[in-house]
């Protein structure tokens, strides 16, 4: 071998050891560079005050620790004030990536463009559609409009809460699923009790309820809110005018349920302990554990002339900005925790999972604590809930559709104007908002 070639075999494989340390070690740079980088910020918004803590130690939380890459900044506004919140935060160009949003501004996000469709984000199959119940996943789409607009984690519906020591005391069998509303306007009638005969009852035997308690009434009596296609008010027809009817009687005819005026002020009824029937959601179910005073427990709402009923909603949903610069990172949240979905981490407690692998974990987890008859909330959902035919389809004008039927309801349950006449008011003014 000559110098020359003894030379270069000497000398080739040091220098390619060090240029191969050189590659190495800017390779390992570069990673180290990456690691160091900031992660990319999200914001998410809010409404639910009392998930603050579900947010920050079960969703938040544990979802930034899962991904490095990625940080959630969360904040919460008061319902009262998120809408306009969202609004001003639109205009600026400074909304958020991720956002609570609710049935009735859904369609109207929508229809701003505020909003993104998430349907090619489903399409790749990283959420499974059918692990959820139908009613809870259809929420997502919005009438008029192409595309998934949120995701929802939860259903709410509507329970009827009992005072059991009013019924043990008077000797009347606790409300089951035979009883229909004749029955519970008979047990209501005698738990009804005006004991200083001044023309007040000191106990009443009912105190009507919200949204969810009109909606089973009307849909149980064969009326709906809207017609089928969502043109205009079907408040007038005969089923309508029936469960609407029935709850004004329980007031004004049969004297078993306080009006309005009389409730004012007073706060929720029901803690006093002098309440026997209580139709209500089911989400209110955590707020009514703090009662110390007296047993209490749920049943299902009865059954009408047309059957058993039950109005499925529940909000709220989560959608992501039309103008996030995030969308990937922002799906990645949705991956994480639609396929993660816990009894710890619902936004509310008292809302029924959507996630059909949860149900039976979600009734066993409140096994021995009040109420106990909490399997009614799953068997709501599995056998009788009926989707109310306009509340999530995403009407643009569904705030002041919904604000009609509420002024209609407090009309005549104030005895100011009769049932037909608070329906046509309201009639008007939801097919108004309808034109629009």
């Amino acid at each position: 071998m000559t110098d020359t070639r003894r030379l270069n075999a000497l000398i080739f494989p040091v220098c390619f050891a060090a240029l191969m340390n050189v590659a190495v070690l800017g390779f390992a740079s570069g990673e180290t560079e990456a690691a160091a980088a900031e992660p990319v910020t999200l914001k998410m918004t809010s409404w639910i005050s009392q998930s603050v803590d579900t947010y920050e130690n079960h969703i938040v939380g544990p979802f930034n620790e899962a991904h490095p890459g990625i940080e959630i900044e969360y904040e919460m506004f008061p319902w009262a004030t998120y809408w306009q919140k969202l609004q001003t935060l639109f205009a600026s160009g400074d909304e958020p990536d991720i956002m609570e949003m609710a049935a009735d501004y859904k369609g109207a996000f929508v229809a701003n463009g505020h909003l993104l469709d998430l349907t090619p984000f489903l399409e790749r199959g990283d959420i499974d559609k059918d692990d959820f119940f139908e009613e809870s996943w259809n929420r997502g789409y919005v009438a008029g409009a192409d595309g998934f607009y949120g995701m929802y984690s939860m259903v709410g519906t509507g329970v009827l809460m009992y005072n059991k020591d009013i019924f043990d005391d008077a000797g009347i069998p606790y409300p089951d699923s035979t009883w229909d509303y004749d029955k519970l306007l008979e047990v209501a009638k005698e738990l009804t009790v005006d004991e200083d005969g001044d023309g007040t009852p000191d106990q009443w035997g009912i105190v009507a309820g919200g949204h969810y308690w009109n909606h089973a009434l009307i849909q149980s009596f064969g009326g709906t809110i809207l017609t089928e296609d969502f043109s205009e008010s079907n408040l007038l027809s005969p089923g309508s005018l029936a469960g609407l009817q029935y709850d004004s009687d329980l007031i004004h005819k049969h004297g078993v349920a306080p009006t309005p005026e009389m409730a004012d002020g007073l706060g929720e009824l029901f803690f006093t302990g002098k309440v026997a029937l209580r139709p209500n959601s089911a989400y209110n179910i955590q707020r009514f554990r703090e009662i110390e005073d007296f047993r209490w427990d749920i049943a299902l709402l009865p059954e009408g002339p047309e059957g058993r009923k039950i109005t499925l909603a529940g909000d709220p949903a989560h959608s992501i900005s039309a103008n996030t610069e995030h969308p990937e990172e922002a799906w990645a949240f949705f991956k994480w925790y639609y396929n993660n979905l816990s009894v710890d981490n619902l936004i509310l407690g008292g809302n029924f999972t959507g996630n059909k692998a949860l149900a039976d974990v979600w009734t066993a987890d409140q096994e021995g604590m009040t109420p106990h008859n909490i399997g009614v909330v799953q068997e709501t959902v599995e056998v009788y809930g009926a989707r109310p035919p306009y509340w999530d389809v995403g009407i643009r004008t569904l705030p002041e559709i919904r604000r009609a039927v509420s002024d209609m309801i407090r009309s005549y349950r104030g005895g100011h104007v009769t049932v037909e006449e608070a329906a046509a008011e309201a009639t008007a003014t939801i097919n108004e908002a309808l034109s629009r």
